[in-house]
């Protein structure tokens, strides 16, 4: 890892931390309990994992050193075991009034689990694949798995078109201009139910999504035409001059999915408009940073350490989005398949992409 990566994590850990305590000490101070929320179960979860990272690289004493295995293991699960013991929160009639609904909450938060560890699973994986080592031919596995899950990846974005991925309307009727996309109603900028628009802050949402989703179906369909043309061969389409720009892309793509649901889900924080605009500058940072990994990786510049770190800086949001995941199917006034089929998809695009398009070297990152 280089020491701007380390730098960055250090920051951003830091911001969530005030983010986070003043969330707190506002929930408090009106008379609700913060386990009671999702705002707090989310941030006191993923700030936890962000500040995990952020103490192990200030007192590792190797310089390249990304994240240990024990390391690994407590930042990747930390995120959704807290939120899930968090939304139970233990006979809360605010989470859950009835033995039925708690019976239900429990499967709903108990699948999410699950995938989260599928997810740290194949991260975990993927993570040692991008280590230091020297070039080497994609395995028998690799040729096997990775042409079928980057066109079921593909699959699943595009199938998002026909299916919720806002309140009211699909994929197709967002870009028809029916309604916005989905943080145009749910953001920092502008709470779900209470904290009026901050009118500065609110319109950037809106229009930022709907350019991104574009950007990401075309990415797909990109995806899907590269596959035919290279007869679903992975040898073939890592030699492709297409796939670096299309990993860069998808990669990107995928790191504003994960963070803008992430701090759509934290909509009150428009409660505390100074809170709020420091989650957008999170919100923003990651994608700027995001950018500088991979903006190299488009041109060609897929060195190991670039992927090693965007997967350590999402990984944390990613849990969280995982283990809400099924509420997209089950839920009431929040009922976005088409949106959760979304996420899976781009993440399905953006590991296998990367398994692709890495280039094992000898090299070290930079200092």
């Amino acid at each position: 890892m280089t020491r701007g990566f380390k730098l960055f994590v250090v920051i951003y850990a830091a911001a969530m931390v005030v983010i986070t305590a003043a969330s707190i000490r506002f929930e408090i101070r009106a008379g609700h309990g913060w386990f009671d929320s999702l705002i707090g179960s989310a941030l006191v979860g993923v700030t936890t994992c962000y500040l995990l990272l952020a103490i192990n690289y200030l007192f590792s004493r190797k310089r390249d050193r990304a994240v240990g295995a024990l390391w690994l293991g407590i930042v990747f699960l930390l995120a959704p075991f807290v939120l899930a013991l968090t939304l139970l929160a233990l006979g809360s009639e605010t989470v859950a009034a009835t033995d039925a609904e708690r019976f239900l909450l429990l499967a709903v938060v108990g699948v999410g689990i699950i995938l989260a560890v599928i997810y740290v699973a194949v991260t975990g994986a993927l993570l040692k694949r991008l280590g230091p080592g020297e070039d080497r031919p994609l395995n028998r596995r690799g040729r096997v798995l990775l042409p079928p899950s980057l066109l079921l990846g593909a699959a699943l974005v595009l199938s998002s078109l026909f299916l919720e991925v806002t309140g009211g309307a699909s994929g197709w009727g967002m870009l028809s201009g029916e309604r916005h996309w989905v943080t145009h109603y749910y953001s920092v900028g502008k709470g779900a139910i209470f904290g009026g628009p901050i009118p500065w802050l609110q319109p950037v949402f809106g229009p930022v999504g709907y350019v991104f989703y574009i950007v990401g179906l075309l990415a797909s369909l990109a995806l899907v035409s590269l596959l035919v043309k290279s007869s679903f061969s992975a040898e073939k389409m890592r030699a492709s001059v297409l796939l670096a720009p299309l990993t860069g892309v998808v990669g990107l793509v995928c790191l504003w999915l994960l963070t803008d649901i992430f701090w759509g889900w934290n909509n009150d924080l428009s409660f505390i408009p100074w809170t709020a605009t420091l989650a957008f500058g999170c919100w923003l940072a990651v994608l700027i940073f995001g950018a500088v990994l991979l903006v190299p990786v488009a041109r060609g510049d897929a060195a190991g350490w670039r992927l090693r770190a965007l997967l350590i800086l999402q990984a944390p949001i990613a849990a969280f989005n995982l283990v809400m995941l099924p509420v997209y199917f089950v839920g009431d006034y929040i009922y976005f398949p088409g949106l959760g089929l979304l996420i899976v998809g781009l993440l399905l695009e953006n590991w296998t992409c990367m398994d692709l398009v890495a280039y094992q070297g000898r090299e070290s990152a930079p200092a």
